[in-house]
């Protein structure tokens, strides 16, 4: 579960710049298991929490209201993440020994607005976060390793 603020600025009447910043919690977990002609690691199990401040930079289309104060929207853009936090849940890791400070991720989503007053209304969408870059900065020689957040989200929210 995520949490923060988003500010719509329109362009159009039915183009707008979306960004915010917003607080997310990750989990990455590692389970590998030995391979032929591969060595064993010691633990094969490896967890690690991470928290990260997001800052999406996109692009949401409105079509004309589907019904009486309900609009359809798409959205499209990019998303700079930012590890605030980082902390392993083993206490001997051999996988990962650092993440990365910045991270990025492309962002895909659509969902419905519905007014509820002149200037509040209501919310609800589905996205996608597909991650670009490998969020490893250090890892075990042995074991080489790439990581790439995915999100499916479920989006509720106000907007005043």
């Amino acid at each position: 579960m995520s949490i923060g603020l988003i500010v719509d600025h329109p362009l159009t009447d039915t183009y707008f710049f979306s960004s915010g910043l917003i607080y997310l919690p990750k989990r990455v977990s590692i389970n590998l298991e030995e391979e032929d002609g591969g060595i064993a690691p010691t633990n094969p199990f490896e967890s690690y929490d991470l928290n990260y401040l997001q800052a999406p930079l996109s692009l949401k289309l409105f079509n004309n209201e589907i019904a009486p104060d309900i609009s359809l929207f798409f959205q499209v853009g990019l998303i700079l993440e930012f590890k605030i936090f980082e902390q392993a849940l083993n206490e001997d890791y051999e996988f990962i020994s650092k993440f990365n400070f910045f991270d990025t991720a492309a962002i895909i989503g659509t969902g419905i607005e519905y007014r509820l007053g002149i200037n509040t209304m209501f919310f609800s969408g589905i996205s996608l976060q597909k991650g670009l870059i490998n969020i490893i900065n250090q890892t075990n020689p042995e074991y080489p390793l790439v990581i790439r957040n995915q999100i499916v989200s479920i989006d509720i929210g106000m907007k005043f």
